[in-house]
């Protein structure tokens, strides 16, 4: 008793384009949503070479093996995969390709499963799929369109952070852009030839080829977690200012050295704004914050005279699997949404994805260096983000945290995070011809959830 689910969509790029898109390295990692409790554990082969890929998926509280395999394949036509090991009783994917026009062409994702219990299970799988699907062909509609912009040549390029919530999404992007990706890790017992150790107490990374083209430096402690107290806060300006100056330090002695070093900051730089509108010329504010991030520039623009440095001051980014949407995201599904203070103050955000194309638009546009804002250009008040996500989550929102509390609670990180207004433009990006896939807030929500 086999059921079937089709997702179809339309595409402005030939055929060819298309399907080597879907050739490509980690576009499997690319395409998996964050919400699906899916890991990658290998690929034996490409899709040509018919290979298996293994996962572990997780169904209800058990992870379980999952193991499919490519059984047809026909260049610019067609290709399917099977489930060989997994939950389902049975499972076809045929990945169909028409062309439609020269540069238009169609994705028919085609699937044909029987579940355990299928009378009762289907239902609840083809929500998944649905969800799933359309989450995959507006990735791949983005990141095509995207692509086509530049003439992208192939890059080794080093990254630190690779396990936080950017970097995790960032590495199959870069992958699928052709580029070999080095991880910069703290443990020493788990480097390789893609894993390359970074002591970070003295800045030195080793490996048997340093030639990077580009370093992208995510890495550091996050600043909202907790409450501060003088350990945290050191901490902080350790693995922020600390540890990027001996980064710097490093590839300064490096006798090839990279042509772009491509470093994380924050909107943070900026502390209070209140209403006004600030891009990157504004000055730095007063906040505990504002000395991290400008001490955190500072000690990346020691390359400034060797290579191009590009301090990326990213906003609230919007992510299901880490970040500020994802620690109040228990609460507002459960009917607790809350508004901290009044909700007046401006939350300058950006969905995950236009984040990424930000890090590879300043890495493939020569003629952008220093502060980068990565904000959408519609900052909303935070009442109105509170009330966009109990509407996308289709919950109620009525909880007010009194700003006395706030600072209470959280103390100057509650009061510099949470109360802080700080509306920021994103005058550098927009004046180059960055594109935002995700300028709305609901869309963006709704795209991040899988809503």
């Amino acid at each position: 008793m086999k059921s079937r689910f089709i997702k179809e969509s339309n595409f402005e790029v030939s055929v060819e384009k298309l399907f080597s898109w879907h050739e490509r390295d980690a576009v499997i990692k690319r395409l998996t949503p964050c919400w699906e409790s899916v890991i990658l554990l290998s690929q034996t082969g490409r899709v040509c070479e018919n290979p298996r890929v293994f996962f572990k998926v997780k169904a209800g509280p058990f992870w379980i093996d999952y193991v499919a395999k490519h059984v047809e394949y026909e260049k610019n036509r067609m290709f399917i995969d099977i489930q060989e090991k997994g939950p389902f009783k049975k499972y076809k994917h045929s990945h169909i390709f028409n062309r439609l026009e020269e540069n238009v062409s169609q994705l028919k994702d085609h699937v044909e499963f029987e579940m355990p219990l299928h009378f009762l299970t289907k239902y609840f799988v083809f929500n998944k799929f649905r969800r799933m699907f359309d989450y995959r062909h507006t990735i791949t509609r983005n990141d095509i369109d995207f692509l086509e912009k530049f003439n992208v040549k192939p890059m080794r390029i080093a990254v630190t952070g690779a396990s936080g919530d950017i970097g995790r999404n960032l590495l199959p992007l870069l992958q699928t852009h052709g580029h070999k990706v080095i991880r910069l890790i703290r443990d020493k017992e788990l480097t390789d030839e893609e894993n390359y150790y970074w002591e970070v107490d003295t800045g030195k990374v080793y490996g048997s080829d340093l030639n990077f083209d580009a370093v992208i430096h995510l890495a550091g402690k996050p600043i909202g977690n907790k409450r501060w107290n003088d350990k945290i806060k050191g901490e902080i300006v350790k693995s922020r200012i600390d540890n990027t100056k001996k980064l710097a330090k490093f590839l300064l002695s490096l006798e090839r050295k990279p042509r772009v070093f491509i470093s994380a900051s924050a909107i943070g730089y900026y502390g209070e704004t209140g209403d006004n509108f600030v891009d990157e010329e504004g000055v730095s504010g007063n906040e505990f914050i504002s000395y991290i991030c400008k001490n955190w520039e500072d000690s990346a623009n020691i390359l400034k005279s060797s290579m191009r440095v590009v301090n990326l001051r990213i906003g609230v980014v919007m992510s299901y699997c880490g970040g500020a949407l994802n620690r109040v995201l228990p609460f507002f599904n459960t009917g607790l949404g809350v508004v901290f203070g009044k909700g007046d103050n401006y939350l300058s955000w950006v969905s995950m994805d236009d984040a990424l194309y930000s890090i590879l638009f300043s890495l493939y546009k020569d003629n952008i260096s220093g502060a980068v804002n990565v904000v959408s250009p519609n900052p909303v008040r935070q009442k109105d983000y509170a009330k966009t996500l109990a509407k996308v989550l289709n919950r109620p929102q009525f909880i007010k945290v009194p700003e006395k509390v706030v600072r209470l609670l959280f103390g100057d990180m509650g009061r510099e995070i949470l109360l802080t207004s700080t509306r920021v433009y994103p005058k550098k990006l927009l004046d180059n011809g960055f594109k935002f896939y995700f300028p709305d807030l609901e869309y963006t929500i709704r795209h991040t959830l899988g809503r």
